[in-house]
């Protein structure tokens, strides 16, 4: 009978190990703590223009047309100043050109025979189009 005991100790161990095993195994399912991207912000304009410069209350009444400019330019060819010389028939188009000029135009500056940078005067023309909708594919 002594050896029964030991036998059953063993076995009871076993057991006792394998039921915890199962236990602690089981797998416990959580679901992910929900993502939260803050928004991006807009990419900078690194255009002349771009589709938000369109004055608002122009695209709305649908006013379209072309701006013409004289432009002085620096020995840099940085744009110190703008008159508009041909409207395009709307002030909201004609009063947004020139702000957007002296902001980000830049122009290749004139060279004397020496190679020295010169002012400059442009003439520049600037279109005014809003984009037409798609047509509905069927």
């Amino acid at each position: 009978m002594k050896q029964e005991g030991p036998i059953i100790e063993v076995w009871l161990a076993a057991s006792l190990m394998l039921t915890a095993v199962t236990v602690t195994a089981r797998p416990v399912v959580r679901s992910p703590p929900p993502v939260l991207l803050a928004p991006k912000p807009p990419e900078p304009c690194r255009a002349l223009f771009c589709p938000e410069d369109y004055p608002a209350e122009a695209a709305r009444l649908g006013q379209e047309g072309a701006v013409a400019l004289d432009v002085m330019a620096d020995e840099k060819g940085k744009p110190v100043s703008c008159k508009v010389t041909k409207s395009s028939g709307h002030k909201l188009l004609d009063d947004a050109t020139c702000p957007l000029i002296m902001a980000r135009q830049h122009y290749e500056p004139s060279k004397d025979a020496k190679g020295r940078p010169q002012k400059l005067r442009v003439r520049q023309r600037i279109e005014w189009r809003l984009e037409k909708p798609a047509a509905p594919t069927v």
